[in-house]
């Protein structure tokens, strides 16, 4: 099975968030999967790819939503979480990964936005990062 663009992106993530993230606490690190609703602490990753950019180089706008699903942790430990995970998706790493998946991938984690929603009994922080991004 050919993996879509979307797919290799939301793999790398999880590989990069499970190879070196040292998050705060246990958490499960899952694809996004619109009808899993499961009662566990954890996070969740997505990737939407938009448009292929005009310039010379033709990389896709894309972004990549990592999600933290908790019940009872704040903005701050929230906040801690992101600022881990973005490490690790900027990290040496994951560029193993990258070289084998992708001609060009940008992660512009300066531009990315927080946002937080309920869902039941949860609190959905959701960290949204702009990326680009060429498929090999």
């Amino acid at each position: 099975m050919q993996l879509t663009l979307g797919n290799k992106i939301e793999a790398w993530a999880i590989q990069a968030l499970r190879a070196a993230a040292t998050l705060p606490f246990d958490l499960q690190i899952e694809a996004f999967n619109s009808s899993a609703e499961t009662a566990t602490e954890r996070i969740v990753v997505k990737a939407e790819v938009g448009e292929q950019m005009e310039d010379g180089q033709k990389p896709f706008a894309a972004q990549l939503d990592v999600s933290f699903h908790t019940v009872n942790r704040d903005a701050d430990e929230a906040n801690d979480v992101f600022a881990k995970a973005e490490a690790s998706l900027v990290s040496p790493a994951t560029s193993a990964y990258v070289t084998a998946n992708f001609t060009w991938l940008l992660v512009m984690t300066e531009a990315a936005r927080t946002t937080m929603e309920t869902r039941g009994n949860f609190r959905v922080f959701t960290r949204t990062i702009p990326l680009q991004v060429a498929s090999v």
